[in-house]
């Protein structure tokens, strides 16, 4: 079982679980080639998705495609915060495993795919605890301490019995990496909302 299948099964299992498994259907899909038809949905929504395919624009057009007229979207997606260099943000997006882009960009692409009325939040979003402060059992008040030592233990095992030392060592070489760049303020989050224009 790949990792989408694997994620499908976990959603189908909690939906269950909270009791609204006959509202929700869960569908696997290219997110650069949804397998719906046209003017679908009333809204639709990518949670830090867009950056992650090798083709962010078209990953943003099928969201504008498949969304009826006067429909909204939003995307919460990696942003730079501050000016790096191509090499820099190149780095970081490799050990990250997406791909930010500057506040404009994003906003500009949407506006290519067909979005309008454009709303967004960035800072509120950026703070650094928005990115370890994840869990649903505990508040955490600290990167280092997302995983306890028992899940890092079982999270380091299951890498290497795939990808052997070197794997574990460079996961958490990035681990430490990523961390140390939001930190420094170099990258946050941004959402954006807006409407399918009509007509497109």
């Amino acid at each position: 079982m790949d990792i989408s299948e694997e994620m499908n099964k976990t959603a189908t299992k909690r939906s269950k679980e909270s009791g609204v498994s006959d509202k929700v259907k869960f569908v696997l899909g290219d997110s650069q080639n949804l397998p719906f038809d046209d003017n679908t949905f009333d809204v639709v929504i990518n949670e830090c998705a867009v950056g992650i395919p090798d083709d962010s624009q078209k990953v943003l057009n099928e969201m504008l495609r498949v969304v009826k007229p006067m429909g909204a979207v939003a995307i919460h997606e990696s942003t730079w915060k501050k000016p790096l260099t191509e090499q820099e943000k190149d780095e970081i997006a490799e050990r990250y495993g997406t791909t930010p882009l500057e506040f404009n960009e994003w906003k500009e692409m949407l506006e290519i795919a067909g979005t309008s009325n454009i709303i967004t939040e960035f800072e509120q979003w950026s703070r650094p605890e928005m990115f370890w402060n994840i869990r649903k059992d505990r508040t955490v008040k600290s990167h280092k301490t997302i995983m306890s030592i028992r899940e890092k233990i079982i999270t380091a095992y299951r890498i290497f019995k795939t990808y052997g030392l070197k794997g574990v060592i460079k996961v958490f070489e990035n681990e430490i990496f990523f961390f140390k760049t939001v930190l420094n303020g170099e990258l946050g989050y941004a959402l954006y909302k807006g409407i399918k224009k009509p007509g497109r």
